[in-house]
């Protein structure tokens, strides 16, 4: 379904002999992108299955964009992106059979494309900018090792959302990025806009939006890395076992 500028709409659901309604969300007018780049950094990250992180270089992905003036905005993002990574399946090793771990390497694959999408849920207020250019936003840290070992084609969508919505990511991002400390603030009430239409008093967890959308997309090859050494992803496997990865080609690759 194609959504329409100035257009209302409303989500229902009927689950066994509930039925669940959202409040209406009307599309507002998108916000073009201006500008979309990089700048190297290098950065402290937590790495999968370890407790210390590692200080890796790579690029933040920033972009610009111009208020528009003498109306209330808000934004949020979103981001695609399709990383071409290379592996060493013939460098596999079974850990799983009796007398292990011995080498079994792989026949395939070592050459893949991973499929990532991510909503990021740090939005913002024109409360203090109404009308300016916006520069220097951040979107994310990606660092060389192996989202920038070889192609990167990353998409961002710059959502344009209400204001209710707004405060709902803005309680998303804060639960987000509490660490558990004494000192934090309680964890605020997170509460959309579907209800039970039959028992409003019911807790419903869930948030319907619709947002028109601008887009703006950047490519890095590795090649066109001056500021680091790139070095080699080390990935032992089938590169066919990464999540969301696969051998097909992409379009317009």
């Amino acid at each position: 379904m194609a959504a329409v500028v100035g257009n209302t709409y409303q989500l229902h659901l009927q689950v066994g002999d509930k039925t669940y309604e959202s409040r209406k969300v009307k599309m507002l007018q998108p916000v073009p992108i201006d500008s979309l780049y990089t700048a190297f950094a290098e950065v402290e990250v937590g790495l999968w299955g370890k407790r210390e992180k590692k200080l890796m270089p790579g690029y933040r992905f920033i972009l610009d964009y111009t208020d528009p003036a003498g109306q209330k905005n808000y934004y949020r993002w979103s981001v695609a992106s399709v990383i071409e990574v290379f592996t060493q399946p013939e460098d596999y090793v079974d850990y799983s059979c009796r007398g292990c771990p011995r080498p079994a390497p792989k026949d395939c694959c070592a050459h893949c494309w991973i499929y990532e999408r991510s909503e990021l849920y740090d939005v913002e207020s024109d409360r203090l900018t109404d009308g300016r250019k916006n520069i220097n936003h951040e979107l994310r840290f990606v660092p060389f090792e192996r989202d920038l070992q070889a192609k990167h084609k990353m998409t961002v969508y710059q959502h344009v959302i209400s204001e209710e919505a707004y405060n709902f990511f803005q309680v998303v991002e804060q639960q987000r990025q509490t660490t558990g400390t004494v000192f934090d603030p309680p964890p605020s009430q997170l509460k959309g806009n579907v209800y039970n239409v039959e028992n409003p008093d019911e807790q419903v967890i869930g948030y319907f939006d619709a947002s028109a959308v601008s887009m703006k997309q950047i490519v890095i090859a590795r090649e066109n890395i001056t500021e680091a050494n790139v070095g080699e992803y080390v990935y032992p496997d089938d590169c066919r076992t990464i999540r969301n990865a696969t051998t097909r080609l992409p379009e317009n690759w």
